[in-house]
């Protein structure tokens, strides 16, 4: 009896979950694009910063930070935080 509750119950959640995924999914799709919104200020893009923790990441950060600097429509500063990681191997 209580494998039926405990199922019954775990599928109820799993459909809620899943409704409302769905309802956040078409509510964000009504947001506009980045080409659509106009700057605050004429030719200007918007500002964006962005902080990468970075742990024994040294095979991929240099493919990171280029992908991140190729963006388009925004100002990036990218500020990456080294946690000093090779120090304690």
């Amino acid at each position: 009896m209580w494998h039926t509750l405990l199922f019954g119950g775990i599928a109820a959640i799993f459909l809620t979950m899943t409704a409302s995924a769905l309802f956040h999914l078409r509510w964000a799709r009504r947001l506009p694009s980045l080409g659509e919104l106009k700057p605050v200020h004429e030719n200007e893009s918007s500002l964006c910063s962005v902080v990468l923790a970075a742990r024994d990441e040294e095979a991929r950060i240099e493919t990171t930070i280029r992908r991140l600097l190729a963006q388009e429509g925004v100002q990036l500063e990218v500020i990456v935080v080294d946690d000093r990681s090779l120090e304690n191997a």
